[in-house]
């Protein structure tokens, strides 16, 4: 949504806010954001005049309230006036008996984290953790805080962030449900003490931590577990544990087997989607531009001309290390990970390390690992795995992030084939070649100051800038989902 590839984002899952290109919009005061606050948690329904008053004063309200919610309205709209550059609609619509905010699904935060939940549960019924996991854990990152918590005087308000908080905590217990089938144990336990001691009604929780706690063998304290719930039930509510929780006490007394074997395959095979990005920073500040410019390419975006495979250069005055390339590739890579469904590839080509670099063949044996191809079948050539990764990624909707590399010929052969992936390549270099070969666009702190320059001679907007496609295909390594893919180094996240 907007102009020139700018992406507005609405954030409730913490404190309010409007993020357009990565710049965050000043809304106004209390009144305001409790009235967009209203809208945005009924984004694409009508939300009648009545209702804004019961939520900016409850019962007491002004005589002349109608009046000034629309004139509340009226303000909104041209505070979101950045966020609505280039729409052909309004952003906010009048609509008997209220108004109503068009927004895009995935404009929202809360709703993209109940599809990535609700993708996750899906994942999860079907037998596979390792993707299961990778959703659950996308959809809880993206909470920054209590949802709509800066709004409890607004009954609709606290209501609706009450309702997320049930979801959020369905989405943890989800998350622990996936590491336990994909066989973990013993690093869930501290987590599941925290969670009892938050929610001591939960039986879900008990029953994990109580198979976690036996997966680690600790068999007692299991036990334990299972009497401080049963204490707890019948204090709080007056009632035994339920068939469940009381099967998991029996199953451990009996040293059942099934407690300590995953119940599905776990991760790889046709169905595993990689999420391999590194951590983002967590105080990344400013580079709106860049990051708008990174917007426009996506495939779809307002004024992009892309319509297939994308390969980008974030590059920084050549011989310069340090000034934050990775750290803008990696904020813009989770920004925008829910628009690839089938995943994320990452690799740190360590291009400048002079001991250690990753060479293609071996970033290919991690990437292929990463989509489920089982050790033995990861061909050995570098040709035959280039090969395999494409077609392993042919079709799919991924974003492959190639971090730190040194040349073209480091990179060329993992530069997927399908027109439905978009790369992002970092380097010191400016990698001229994959530009003027592949078409490849440049975007950075060498690309950002080319551009000031030239706003400062032609007092004009940044000329715009055409995507375009690489001519080749292949493959980059990184870390496997849910474990390390066999002849692949360790990675760090390069500068």
């Amino acid at each position: 949504m907007g102009a020139g590839g700018r992406w507005a984002e609405f954030r409730v899952l913490g404190p309010l806010e409007v993020d357009v290109g990565g710049r965050l919009l000043e809304v106004g005061g209390p009144r305001l954001r409790v009235v967009l606050a209203l809208l945005v948690a009924n984004a694409g329904r009508v939300v009648s005049v009545a209702a804004l008053v019961d939520g900016l004063w409850g019962r007491h309200a002004p005589p002349d309230a109608d009046r000034t919610a629309r004139a509340y309205l009226s303000r909104l709209r041209r505070a979101l006036l950045p966020a609505a550059a280039g729409m052909v609609e309004e952003l906010i619509v009048t609509r008997p008996p209220g108004y109503l905010l068009r927004l895009d699904p995935n404009a929202v935060d809360a709703a993209r984290f109940e599809r990535l939940a609700r993708e996750g549960r899906r994942a999860l019924e079907a037998g596979q953790p390792a993707v299961a996991s990778e959703r659950l854990v996308a959809a809880l990152g993206l909470w920054r805080g209590e949802a709509y918590g800066e709004f409890t005087d607004t009954a609709a308000l606290r209501a609706e962030g009450a309702r997320l908080d049930q979801v959020r905590l369905a989405a943890v217990a989800d998350r622990v449900e996936a590491d336990l089938a994909a066989g973990m144990g013993a690093e869930l336990v501290a987590e599941l003490e925290g969670l009892t001691g938050r929610y001591p009604g939960h039986e879900r929780l008990w029953g994990q931590l109580m198979r976690a706690l036996y997966r680690a063998g600790r068999q007692a304290d299991a036990l334990a577990a299972f009497r401080r719930a049963r204490a707890v039930l019948i204090e709080e509510s007056g009632v035994e544990p339920s068939p469940g929780l009381a099967e998991i006490q029996r199953q451990i007394l009996a040293q059942d087997d099934r407690l300590l074997v995953p119940r599905t395959a776990g991760p790889g095979g046709p169905s595993a989607r990689p999420a391999q990005l590194p951590p983002a920073v967590p105080a990344f500040t400013g580079r709106s531009s860049e990051l708008a410019d990174l917007d426009a390419i996506m495939p779809g975006a307002a004024g992009s001309t892309a319509s297939g495979p994308t390969t980008l250069v974030i590059s920084a005055v050549s011989g310069t290390a340090g000034v934050g390339k990775t750290a803008l590739a990696v904020r813009w890579a989770h920004r925008v990970a829910d628009r690839f469904p089938d995943g994320q590839l990452y690799v740190n080509l360590r291009g400048y390390d002079p001991e250690a670099p990753v060479t293609a063949a071996d970033a290919l044996a991690g990437f292929l690992g990463g989509l489920g191809v089982p050790g033995q079948d990861i061909p050995l050539g570098l040709d035959d795995r280039a090969t395999r990764y494409r077609t392993e990624i042919a079709g799919r909707r991924m974003l492959v992030l190639l971090d730190n590399a040194a040349t073209v010929e480091q990179v060329r052969p993992l530069l997927p084939g399908t027109p439905t992936a978009v790369v992002v390549v970092t380097s010191r270099d400016s990698l001229a070649g994959l530009v003027a070969l592949h078409g490849a666009r440049r975007v950075g702190p060498a690309a950002g100051a080319r551009r000031q320059a030239g706003r400062s001679r032609t007092r004009r907007g940044r000329p715009a800038c055409r995507p375009v496609r690489p001519a080749a295909a292949g493959a980059a390594g990184g870390r496997r989902a849910g474990g390390r893919p066999p002849r692949h180094p360790p990675v760090r996240p390069g500068g």
